[in-house]
Parts: structure tokens; sequence; C-alpha cells
């Protein structure tokens, strides 16, 4: 997260597929670890529908609180996304949700990020 001149912090991921997905849990963890994290429980974001998404996060280091918004910026390329090992038809690295997994396929490789869960 940066640090923004009001003293929060923010993380903004632009170009993300969000598909078959109602809602994005996560939290927020303290000094990179697992010890203390916010809120208590995970943070639910509704996803009202597929498509790309910005998704925003933003954390008050001095109240604990902790926002988030996802901002949808397109629709979804029909068949461009079908399942892991998904290609783009755009080549351009391929940003999904499967399985509640985070992945990114880029030159024939998957990665999956910080183990975020979706249901």
């Amino acid at each position: 997260m940066i640090e923004q001149e009001d003293g929060t912090y923010k993380w903004e991921k632009t170009d993300i597929t969000l598909q078959d997905v109602s809602k994005i849990e996560f939290k927020v963890y303290e000094d990179h670890g697992l010890d203390v994290a916010y809120p208590d429980s995970n943070y639910e974001l509704e996803i009202s529908e597929d498509g790309i998404y910005t998704v925003t996060i933003t954390f008050n280091a001095e109240t604990k609180a902790v926002e988030a918004i996802a901002t949808k910026t397109d629709d979804i390329e029909p068949n461009a996304i079908d399942s892991v090992g998904a290609e783009s038809t755009n080549g351009k690295a391929v940003k999904v949700l499967h399985n509640g997994q985070l992945l990114i396929q880029k030159n024939g490789r998957v990665f999956t990020v910080l183990g975020q869960t979706v249901k």
C-alpha cells in the first residue's frame, strides 16, 4: 500500500477480470505479519456483475478503518477467458478469479496473487 498525503494508505489494481464472482474477501495485515489484521473479520467487497474492474482499497492507520471500491471499467470480451490456462485474445496478461484465487497468466505461466478468496 502507498501512503497518501492525508495519511491514509491506498492499494489500487486496474484491469482485473471478475467473472462468476459475487464478492471478494480480504484483510489488511500489519507489518507483513499474519497476527494483526483489519478488520477483525474479512472485509467483503460486493461484485454485482461480470466485467473488468479497478479495485481500490484504502486503510486509515489511525482509525484502522478499511474501505474498498470495485469500479467496472469494461465488459469481458467473449471467449477471452474460460478457466485456468486461459489465454488472452489480445496478447496482454490475463487476470482472472478462478476457484477463489486471483490468477495472472502471462507468457504461458500462471501466478496466484495473495491467495485472495472469492465466493
